[in-house]
């Protein structure tokens, strides 16, 4: 009589031989996962920068790139009133690398932006080279900006 079917054997012959495809697969998924979240948080930095210097040239004035490596974030924000009094506002959001347990590290606090979007050391803003890394586990990714404002990846 011929049976429809699995027997119990072949079952678990298949369950172990994917149990050991998947305790093979494992760590290099979880090195790639690493790898993007650290890109991921560099991505989002360089997007926060171009975003300080767009602003700057499209307004004429001072835009500052806040960086704060302990909490892990970094903001735009932008003098925004009508006669330049020093009210800023927050532009776009306030980002988090350590969303995805990416850690930040930076030279610098602050970087100034001014109207012609060349990094400017005005006001309390350091020079405008700046070295800020990003790492989770054995993975690192660094965004440098040189003295005049320029993004090096």
């Amino acid at each position: 009589m011929s049976r429809r079917g699995y027997s119990v054997v072949e079952i678990v012959v298949v369950l172990v031989l994917l149990g050991a495809l998947a305790a093979m697969a494992f760590p290099q998924l979880s090195s790639t996962r690493e790898r993007y979240a650290v890109i991921h948080a560099a991505d989002e930095f360089a997007s926060a920068h171009r975003l300080a210097r767009a602003i700057a040239l499209r307004n004429a004035r001072v835009a500052e790139l806040h960086i704060d490596p302990a909490a892990g974030l970094f903001w735009v924000e932008v003098d925004t009133s009508a006669t330049r009094t020093g009210a800023t506002d927050t532009i776009g959001p306030v980002r988090r690398s350590s969303s995805h347990n990416v850690t930040m590290t930076s030279t610098r606090n602050l970087l100034c932006f001014d109207g012609r979007g060349l990094a400017t050391p005005v006001w309390a803003c350091p020079p405008g080279d700046a070295t800020v890394t990003f790492s989770r586990g054995t993975k690192a990714d660094t965004v440098r900006t040189t003295i005049t404002g320029t993004l090096l990846r």
